[in-house]
């Protein structure tokens, strides 16, 4: 939670995210455990917590927004007003930006393979066209697709393969275009998060862009037999219709997206009203994110080849870092890298002490109803 509260505070004062950040407030419908371990964890690290429980009582909270609502299952809300959302792709765009005019080089480029030379040094990478991007430092921030690059590139090379250390999972996840003569009623409306019932639920409410976003929480694998490095393994499926915003998703997504969004319907009740009256539904798409046992970085040098490095891994909530997370990677690099986090962030580590199981995949592609005969070998 240490790197949590670095993050916030840098989404709240750096200049470079800080007009993408907002602090619109979040109530988490759960039971009282978990809920109580948010506030301990403030009041251990800051002495205080702005993050509250409270009594669920739809009819009066929230000026009764909340009344036809479900909450079965829950018997406390955690009430944080200084929690907020952040413009994703501004931000990376911003921070790219940032990097660029203080004088790095930024190149765009699809890569086929990584370069190694004898005794698995990594001398950089191959891209398409010929193109041949060389560096003393490899950094591999290949999210959901790092195991399908290591087993592609080295199949006869088991020691670097990822061997589970993090699995490529999905999210389904639908965007609602608010009217512009709507807008008004979402000045003040902040994130609920339903982890209850069988398909948890959340949304972001609409920024500059009139986007609300609807998320299923359960995710998935795409696990694939990779014929030439003889192992199983979970990849983003090739269809480019799936992995981008659009509307070329099999059938079943379409059900699952429906699924989410009366599920969030009936947990937020009558706020949910002007959405689902007045909204067209934008698009809807798997997220995608290399998913750890533990939910943490895998921020390391790769054992089996010198001057190959790893930075990827965790949850799908790792993106917030974009802020901050560059700071330990360049520690990482120089070997400066605190030795507690260097043991928790490392290659071959004890994967226990997470804090968002619910995040782990509980299902695979293939097994969802609508999709059989998708998995595929490669």
């Amino acid at each position: 939670m240490e790197l949590t509260l670095e993050t916030m505070n840098m989404w709240k004062k750096d200049p470079v995210v800080m007009p993408l950040y907002h602090e619109t407030k979040i109530l988490f419908a759960r039971t009282e455990g978990p809920s109580q371990t948010v506030v301990d964890n403030y009041e251990s690290l800051t002495g205080e917590s702005p993050a509250t429980l409270i009594d669920p009582n739809p009819k009066k909270d929230f000026a009764g927004i909340f009344r036809d609502g479900y909450w079965s299952g829950v018997s406390k809300c955690t009430w944080n007003p200084t929690a907020g959302w952040g413009e994703a792709e501004e931000a990376l765009r911003s921070v790219i930006q940032a990097a660029a005019d203080s004088g790095e080089q930024y190149v765009v480029a699809d890569v086929n393979k990584i370069i190694f030379t004898d005794g698995q040094a990594c001398s950089g990478v191959d891209a398409k066209y010929g193109r041949v991007v060389r560096s003393e430092h490899t950094v591999l921030c290949t999210g959901a697709r790092t195991a399908q690059l290591l087993a592609d590139n080295s199949p006869d090379v088991p020691e670097l393969q990822v061997n589970g250390r993090m699995v490529a999972a999905a999210a389904a996840m639908g965007l609602f275009e608010v009217p512009e003569d709507q807008m008004f009623k979402f000045e003040s409306a902040h994130i609920p998060i339903h982890s209850m019932g069988d398909i948890p639920a959340e949304t972001i409410p609409p920024g500059p862009k009139r986007l609300c976003k609807c998320t299923h929480e359960l995710s998935f694998t795409n696990n694939i037999y990779h014929e030439t490095s003889k192992q199983t393994i979970s990849v983003p499926p090739e269809p480019l219709g799936q992995s981008i915003w659009s509307q070329d998703l099999p059938k079943v997504s379409n059900t699952k997206s429906k699924k989410s969004a009366k599920n969030l319907q009936d947990v937020l009740g009558s706020c949910q009203t002007t959405i689902s009256r007045n909204s067209s539904r934008k698009t809807k798409v798997p997220i995608r994110d290399a998913v750890t046992p533990n939910q943490d970085w895998i921020i390391c040098p790769h054992p089996a080849s010198c001057k190959l490095y790893i930075a990827a891994g965790g949850s799908f909530h790792g993106w917030k870092f974009l802020v901050n997370v560059g700071k330990y990677v360049t520690q990482m690099l120089d070997g400066k890298l605190d030795e507690t986090e260097a043991r928790r962030w490392a290659w071959d580590r004890l994967d226990d002490g997470g804090a968002c199981a619910m995040y782990l995949p509980s299902r695979d592609l293939k097994d969802i109803d609508g999709y059989t005969g998708m998995s595929q070998s490669v």
